[in-house]
């Protein structure tokens, strides 16, 4: 849930320009709210709510003044706000608005700006927070252009979860052409059908080719199964769990890593799949690729998601782990939903009982997940 760039606090508060200002409320918020969620303390949520409201009016003053403190402050105090909402639950909306404002600050300042330093680990750290925004609104994003994959990283070398970004980023745009063409049927849209084809074939491809190179560079398996000691929803059959197999990990980055990866290729697969049954029902003069897809593709890749819950839930991963599940949680239910099996069905309610378990755990943005938007 919140990275690396957190290691980056204590530096940049003893460097703050304004002890007492922006970075120094928003650290207190995130700290106090992550105390309250974990002793389940009433009194301090109420109090890091507080120190919220009074925060964001001192970033919006200090944004009105961008001379007085350093971009760096600006931009941790925007993301500890962003993280403490995670916490706080107070709506969908309040995260999403958090994101698209850290998003404008980074793509103002350009990509020269994050090659290094503490800049560089601000950046890596919130950039899957921005492509995860983007690819649920399904609306196109800075981080797709050359520039923004290259330029920060031409001097420390790409994370595993980085290059996964990589060959993710794409999506957002796609998804958005792809809205476009449904919504259109004119020749001119129509037209574009085999360009969208062949932008999903690549991404399906690039995805699969950085499964392959993470694979082949560790000796060691990334993931292996055993037997489940999971979550189980109290709609759960007697004796039979829903997902018999859960996965475990070398450590909580790589399941993060891989529970993403399995969410993006259920996004490219399903996309390609529906981007197929649209062409044959109202473009049939149009040829496109033949994926021979399985429909069980995207059950497998959610079954994997879900098999994988466990061991982000476990107590030992404390908040990052359950916060980490929440976009490839999202992607399973959806998948679980469309498909009318029962066995479906009964994945469907496992998954919207681990939500429910996500909002007593003290994350009630998860709660958000039912209600948003398809893929």
């Amino acid at each position: 849930m919140c990275g690396t760039w957190v290691t980056l606090l204590p530096d940049l508060f003893t460097q703050s320009a304004a002890r007492a200002g922006v970075l120094c409320i928003a650290t207190r918020a995130l700290g106090t709210a992550i105390s309250g969620r974990m002793t389940k303390d009433a009194s301090l949520i109420s109090e890091a709510l507080n120190m919220v409201c009074g925060g964001l009016q001192a970033l919006r003053a200090v944004l009105d003044e961008p001379d007085k403190v350093c971009d760096e402050e600006v931009l941790a105090a925007s993301m500890c706000f962003n993280i403490t909402e995670v916490l706080l639950g107070t709506s969908h909306n309040g995260w999403s608005v958090h994101v698209h404002g850290i998003a404008e600050l980074i793509r103002d300042r350009g990509p020269s700006n994050f090659i290094t330093g503490t800049a560089h680990h601000l950046f890596t750290g919130f950039r899957i927070f921005m492509l995860l925004e983007y690819m649920q609104k399904r609306k196109s994003t800075f981080l797709t252009d050359a520039e923004w994959l290259r330029v920060p990283f031409s001097v420390e070398p790409k994370s595993s979860m980085q290059t996964l970004l990589d060959a993710a980023s794409p999506l957002p745009g796609l998804l958005e052409k792809f809205d476009r063409f449904c919504e259109n049927d004119s020749i001119v849209e129509s037209a574009s059908t085999p360009e969208i084809s062949d932008d999903l074939d690549a991404v399906q491809a690039n995805l699969r080719n950085w499964e392959d190179e993470l694979i082949s560079a560790h000796e060691s398996s990334l993931w292996w199964p055993v037997a489940s000691s999971e979550f189980e929803s109290p709609r759960s059959p007697k004796n039979a769990p829903v997902f018999p197999i859960s996965y475990h990990f070398p450590n909580i980055l790589t399941a993060n890593t891989m529970t993403h990866y399995w969410a993006f290729l259920a996004i490219t697969y399903s996309t390609i799949s529906r981007l197929n049954n649209f062409s044959i029902q109202t473009l049939s003069h149009y040829h496109l690729k033949s994926y021979n897809q399985n429909p069980d593709d995207l059950l497998y890749l959610a079954s994997n998601i879900c098999a994988s819950m466990a061991y982000h839930m476990h107590p030992s991963q404390k908040l990052y782990g359950p916060a980490s599940t929440f976009f490839p949680l999202w992607i399973a239910l959806q998948i679980f939903e469309r498909d009318s099996s029962s066995d479906s069905k009964i994945k469907e309610l496992w998954c919207r009982d681990l939500i429910v378990e996500l909002e007593e755990r003290g994350l009630p943005l998860a709660g958000y997940l039912v209600g948003c938007p398809g893929i």
